[in-house]
């Protein structure tokens, strides 16, 4: 191993996990009241998940920041087997052969952003000529990072930071209570990007199998008229086993989800329709709601879709990418977290 490589895994060996550790020992002061000390670990304990973002944000940067310098250790490496600078390396590896648009890429991004691209002809081209130069070298400079990393044994041991979600009796479930990895999604059944996300979900079953359950908690936003009653009508059809058959309904039919509307579709879902209407128009599920809406306040969990893998926070429209990566880093932990647990 060259001298580089060493760094790199001195450096990773070193690395403190992020959310194991808070910023202060637990028994160390960080006030006095009267005298009193308080310490970090009363705190800790007070302010709960409430720190799980900002915990979030520190691992990623620091995520980042372990690839970035390894990319640069593992350039410093290969440049002085070949006795030239980091940037000669760079500009061999990545300038020279990112290549130069096509024709084609100029005329479609032309047209396509023809309006917001300045009136000159000659000058719109070449903002646009310099915006797909820069594409080719980020896409290259991406595809040279892979291949270095390929040849090399990188392991980020910083541990991510995990919020604690029960797992309710009452709450919809797919998958075995053992699986190794636990997504639980907050959702709202008139969010478009949560439509999308099921349809991710969804592919991560077929792929994983009883590798990974997922749990949904409801989130109905306040900006969505029919969302809660929405959210009150999936928790009535789960009590019939049939919360799967409504959910992919209402998420094609996100403009028809007022109770009349939910209860006319209950019977074509194979929804037993009086049941159904009473615990509807009786609201006997607005406190598992509130309950829902509660935890994801306590987690601060404010936007849809918001998930949690095995614990570890992803908000927003994501990939199946993303989801993939965080898996199977999940998959490889040689002590897997166990799953939420039911309560």
């Amino acid at each position: 191993m060259t001298k580089n490589l060493a760094r790199i895994a001195l450096l990773l060996a070193v690395a403190a996990p992020v959310a194991a550790q808070p910023t202060q020992p637990g028994s160390a002061p960080v006030a006095t009241l009267n005298g009193k000390a308080i310490t970090a670990a009363e705190i800790e304990t007070f302010l709960g998940s409430k720190l799980l973002k900002t915990r979030q944000q520190e691992y990623e940067i620091k995520s980042e920041g372990i690839r970035e310098y390894a990319f640069r250790l593992l350039q410093d490496a290969e440049a002085a087997k070949l006795g030239i600078t980091r940037d000669a390396l760079y500009k061999r590896n990545v300038a020279d052969k990112a290549g130069e648009p096509t024709e084609d890429e100029i005329t479609t991004v032309l047209t396509r952003f023809r309006s917001r691209l300045p009136g000159d002809d000659a000058q719109a081209r070449q903002e646009v000529v310099k915006f797909l130069r820069e594409q080719r070298r980020l896409e290259r400079e991406a595809a040279y990072r892979q291949e270095l990393f390929d040849k090399a044994a990188l392991k980020v041991l910083l541990d991510p930071p995990r919020a604690a979600l029960p797992i309710e009796a009452d709450d919809p479930v797919i998958g075995k209570a053992d699986a190794a990895v636990t997504v639980v999604e907050f959702s709202d059944f008139q969010c478009p990007f949560c439509k999308n996300a099921n349809v991710i979900l969804r592919q991560l079953r077929t792929d994983y199998g009883d590798r990974v359950r997922l749990a949904f908690k409801q989130l109905p936003l306040g900006m969505h008229a029919q969302a809660r009653g929405a959210a009150e009508a999936a928790l009535c059809a789960n009590d019939q086993g049939k919360y799967w058959e409504l959910r992919e309904w209402m998420f094609n039919n996100p403009n028809l989800l007022k109770p009349a509307a939910l209860v006319e579709q209950a019977g074509a879902l194979g929804i037993k329709v009086e049941p159904f209407r009473k615990c509807v128009d009786g609201n006997l599920k607005a406190a598992a709601v509130d309950r829902d809406i509660a935890l994801a306040e306590e987690l601060g969990a404010t936007g849809t879709p918001t998930f949690f893998v095995n614990g570890r926070l992803m908000e927003g429209a994501r990939s199946v990418e993303d989801f993939k990566r965080v898996i199977d880093e999940e998959l490889a932990r040689p002590a897997a977290p166990k799953p939420a647990a039911t309560r």
